[in-house]
């Protein structure tokens, strides 16, 4: 597409440069910053080192701070009035003299030759001595008629490292690449080359983004074996020593055969799939515990030892088919989700599925055969650790939890209300602020991004004190809290005049600073920023400032209103409105748009007279084009460094009087006065605009303290008032966009996922029941693992987010297992003792497995709660999902325990009732066909 817009672009435009966004496909490894005494010591180092860290497999090697070189051949009106030429015409003399091309090749018979003009003149006196052929035809020498000299592009970046010169180096890898084994062969080629630099000059390893991945793994490995302990621990302690054992053993063999499908898939180590891991942790031994402990029940009742394993086996074989099933399916909400948040949480369901699979093979092919060897060689009694075990739970379930559940089914209805009214309660502190929310919170990495744009014409003078006064209260700062031994590692400040992303004309600077690991220091990188903010003093001219903690997670802004509409200066008002009333809210700070004023623009049109003389806009514009920005006469290369020559028109620094005694070369080849034959006319334009289709679009951008407020009470207020006021007052259109996009979109995804888990589900159920009604005591139990998830956020004092949501659609999973066991035991009762009390009846399946549900829960609430209790700041975006399982399992598990026989009750009550009407009704049709 661009291509093909490309071709109706105007003759000398410039060639259209595509990228993808910052970051798409690609990982940042770390930035290198060599500093010394001058950039000229350093351009030859820093290319040896470009060229060194590309030979090391660095996928991509951006080197900012290297001004490029110019050779600048200044000429100004008079003399080419005197040689008859125009500024382009002296450009395109110089372009076809000066020249190293090939000229085709001379092929014979034995061998072959290149053909090879070389003419190019590189240096100064080289180039003066090239003849231009003025309008009378003769030769002057370039050097007579011109002032050349070579310079550096004063509109590249400068970059001042620890407030010396330097080079950057942004070290990038390809998405999928193993940028940890990256940087460790990096940092082994910078402890090899530093020691080989003269005196003075230094490179910094700064911005390490494989850190935080490096130490998030290993934190996750370590919390996943600490929780692994603790599963194999319940094991053992619920269970039979040797059921517990093979059960146990199931769990790296089943991680493994995960593993392998996960390899084959095209799947990779990272941090959520590690997290998926832990999470399994306890979910992969479910199946497990489930046949297990049926199994030693049958060898209990009297059955031999491979009997009893295949009976136990068999018998579970439907429940735990319908259980993967079903959790599968709960994962699907997490497989539809699309857009950044889906990319990346697929690892997660991914993972789950992969370990689902793998145990239920496991389960049923591997385990009943380790069942059989275990149950041969048990001994006739248990030991005396074991039998209290044993009497106490039995002693519990028999007694304690009976009566709980007699009295609840008793109270049927009371119990019911009781459940609901808490779950009301729950949504109530999250809807009303008790429990926070917040979209996504990657958790933070330690840098801060300060960014100032001046308006044009602002002496560098003032840029530059201002940088100055950053640094002077980045000092102050780091110096109020005395406690921390080293706060701050390294600041990079880069100065620009324009260029590429920059507001043309003028003057900007930004500067990042990088602070030690968030677990050595106490304070926070949010509360030393709003230190840091409060001591500076904006000065004039400053048009737009921005001040931000970077932190993980997806990109865009928290707080984010686009503007749209026809009129680029409409919207522009209506955003500086916007931004004013934004700033007098409370818990927002530093509004700013991404449309700033450019320079001012003297806007020309040709009069009548310029008209008649033959002239064309683009005639004029070319001239005036030529003339002030200069003519790219050629390119060519030193080494690496690219050098262009241009012809460029000297004259008074004024830019009116300039302008005003500029003269224009008329098609006849005689001169005249720009103001005689174009009209000028000044007004203030913009550096950049955007469109969404024919709509002109502004982004306004706020930063957003969540201690105070929370998006969704800042959208709700504009929505009610200051927007609609801007609509109706300026014509514009407005939407939430940023991460309140991401999340529009995760939640409409989430959505129609949830519908079709819900609709697998119950087909499933289904199956599995033989029933249409009773898969809805199953799902019915689906909401009260919210209330858990919500009451935990509030007790370990966390913040929602997509992550905490996550985290209960994959816990529902989980409550359907154990509401399926349950159903599954009660069913067959019914059907061996069929004119049984029914709450007996319920009560004895809930007893009977009252054990394998509230292990299975139990061992995923162990692999997880490590994690829960992990104080590193590099787990935190993670704990709300883990928080949501745990908390939301462990109160789904007692209700299940508790309120699933009571929905099962009224299920069977209705069932009855049923039976007995369709009774009525047919007997009292068969008394009247009688009569």
């Amino acid at each position: 597409q661009v291509d093909l817009a490309a071709g109706s672009l105007p003759a000398d435009s410039e060639t259209p440069i595509v990228k993808p966004p910052a970051g798409f496909g690609r990982d940042q490894i770390m930035k290198l910053s060599l500093n010394g005494n001058n950039l000229t010591e350093l351009r030859p180092l820093a290319r040896s080192l470009e060229t060194q860290l590309l030979a090391l497999g660095v996928s991509s090697v951006e080197v900012t701070g290297l001004p490029k070189d110019e050779v600048n051949i200044l000429l100004d009106q008079r003399q080419l009035a005197q040689i008859e030429l125009s500024l382009r015409e002296v450009g395109q003399q110089i372009a076809r003299q000066n020249v190293d091309i090939s000229a085709g090749k001379l092929q014979g018979s034995q061998s072959g030759r290149l053909l090879r003009a070389v003419s190019q003149q590189r240096d100064i006196n080289g180039l003066a001595d090239l003849k231009i052929v003025d309008g009378a035809g003769s030769r002057v020498r370039l050097g007579d008629i011109a002032i050349i000299e070579r310079s550096q592009n004063d509109s590249d970046v400068t970059l001042l490292f620890n407030g010396k010169p330097a080079v950057e180096f942004s070290l990038v890898q390809l998405a999928g690449s193993d940028i940890i084994a990256s940087a460790a062969i990096i940092n082994a080629w910078l402890d090899e080359i530093r020691p080989t630099f003269p005196p003075g000059i230094g490179l910094t390893a700064h911005d390490k983004a494989y850190e935080p991945i490096q130490s998030r793994t290993e934190l996750l490995i370590l919390n996943g074996l600490t929780g692994l302990l603790l599963v194999m621990a319940l094991l053992f302690i619920f269970l039979n020593a040797r059921v517990a054992l093979w059960v146990s053993a199931g769990i790296p063999a089943t991680f493994m055969v995960a593993l392998a499908t996960l390899y084959g898939l095209g799947g990779s180590i990272n941090m959520l799939s590690l997290f998926a891991f832990i999470m399994t942790t306890g979910i992969v031994v479910d199946d497990a515990i489930v046949v297990g402990e049926n199994a030693h029940y049958r060898l209990q009742q009297g059955d031999p030892p491979m009997q009893a394993a295949v009976r136990g086996a068999r018998e579970m074989l439907v429940s735990v088919c319908a259980s993967t099933g079903t959790t599968v399916a709960a994962f699907i909400p997490l497989f539809v989700v699309g857009g950044v948040i889906g990319a990346i949480m697929f690892d997660i369901p991914l993972v789950v599925v992969c370990v689902l699979l793998a145990s239920l093979f496991e389960c049923f092919m591997v385990l009943p055969g380790h069942l059989t060897g275990a149950f041969r060689n048990m001994p006739a009694r248990d030991n005396r650790f074991r039998a209290a075990i044993d009497r106490g739970f039995e002693y519990f379930q028999e007694n304690l939890f009976r009566r709980w559940l007699a009295f609840a089914l008793r109270y049927r209805l009371c119990t019911i209300v009781l459940a609901f009214m808490m779950l009301a309660i729950s949504v109530a502190m999250l809807l009303g602020g008790v429990v926070k929310y917040r979209f996504f919170d990657g958790g933070e990495l330690g840098n801060i991004d300060i960014s100032a744009n001046f308006s044009a014409g602002t002496p560098v003078s003032e840029v530059k004190h201002f940088a100055s006064h950053l640094e002077a209260m980045l000092k102050e700062t780091e110096a109020s809290y005395p406690d921390e031994k080293e706060l701050l590692k390294a600041r990079s400040l880069f100065f620009a005049k324009g260029g590429e992303r920059r507001p043309s004309g003028s003057e900007t600077f930004s500067m990042n600073v990088e602070m030690s690991e968030p677990d050595t220091r106490k304070v926070r990188a949010e509360e030393f920023l709003r230190a840091w903010r409060q001591r500076v003093k904006i000065p004039a001219g400053l048009e737009t400032f921005d001040m931000q903690e970077r932190r993980g997670g997806p990109p865009g802004e928290d707080f984010e209103v686009q503007l749209t509409g026809n009129s680029a200066e409409k919207i522009k008002m209506a955003s500086l409105e916007l931004q004013t009333q934004i700033a007098q809210l409370q818990g927002l700070s530093l509004p700013r748009d991404d449309m700033p004023y450019g320079q001012q623009q003297e806007i020309f049109e040709l009069t009548p007279l310029g008209e008649s003389l033959g002239l064309s806009v683009d005639d004029v514009a070319t001239q005036l084009r030529d003339s002030f920005d200069g003519y790219k006469a050629q390119t060519f290369y030193e080494g690496a460094d690219e050098v262009e020559v241009r012809v460029v028109m000297t004259g008074d620094d004024n830019p009116q009087q300039k302008l005003s005694g500029f003269l224009i070369r008329l098609p006849s080849g005689k001169l005249a006065s720009l103001l005689d034959v174009a009209q000028l006319r000044s007004r203030r334009g913009f550096d950049q605009l955007q469109r969404e289709g024919t709509d002109t679009v502004v982004n306004i951008n706020a930063e957003v303290d969540f201690d105070v407020t929370d998006i969704s009470t800042l959208q709700k207020r504009l929505n009610e008032n200051e927007l609609p006021q801007l609509a109706a007052k300026y014509g514009v259109g407005y939407s939430f966009e940023g991460s309140s996009s991401d999340e529009r979109e995760t939640v409409a995804d989430m959505k129609v996922g949830l519908v079709i888990a819900v609709a697998l589900i119950y087909i499933i159920l289904v199956a599995v029941f033989a029933s249409w009604t009773l898969p809805l005591v199953v799902l019915l139990t689906l909401p009260m693992s919210i209330t858990g998830a919500i009451i935990g956020h509030w007790l370990m004092g966390y913040t929602m987010s997509i992550l905490s949501a996550f985290g209960v659609l994959t816990l529902n999973g989980i409550v359907i297992n154990d509401s399926i066991v349950l159903l599954r035991e009660y069913l067959s009762r019914r059907r061996a003792s069929p004119d049984s009390d029914t709450d007996e009846l319920i009560m004895g399946a809930t007893c009977r497995r009252f054990r394998a549900m509230l292990l299975t829960s139990i061992t995923t609430i162990a692999g997880l709660t490590p994690l829960i209790f992990e104080q590193s700041t590099q787990a935190q975006f993670l704990i709300p999902m883990a928080i949501s399982i745990c908390f939301g399992l462990g109160f789904a598990t007692v209700l299940i325990l508790i309120v699933a026989p009571i929905y099962l009750s009224y299920h069977e009550s209705a069932v009855r009732m049923s039976m007995r009407v369709r009774h009525w009704l047919f007997s009292t049709e068969g008394r009247e066909q009688t009569q």
